[in-house]
């Protein structure tokens, strides 16, 4: 199903032409087919980049649990919930 698209393609031309680039508009497959072998012709660019990664150490906290639980299990020992012989 094709739609009747209305647009401005002078004024497109002269912004590609402006902005140093092309204007492409296909009107059908073979047309959007030619087009990007076009487009894949152009100069590609590599691009460096430098990434970075922050890491939070969450190992503190079930440390600190651990810890907790076992200065519990030391204090309870010799409490009312220390084991029968």
């Amino acid at each position: 199903m094709q739609a009747e698209v209305s647009i401005d393609e002078a004024l497109l031309r002269r912004i590609a032409d402006r902005s140093h680039g092309q204007y492409f508009r296909a009107t059908d497959h073979a047309g959007l087919v030619k087009i990007y072998e076009e487009i894949d012709k152009l100069e590609r660019t590599s691009l460096e980049e430098d990434r970075f990664t922050e890491y939070r150490q969450l190992y503190g906290r079930f440390a600190a649990a651990a810890m907790a639980l076992v200065l519990a299990a030391f204090a309870l020992r010799g409490s009312v919930l220390r084991r029968l012989p």
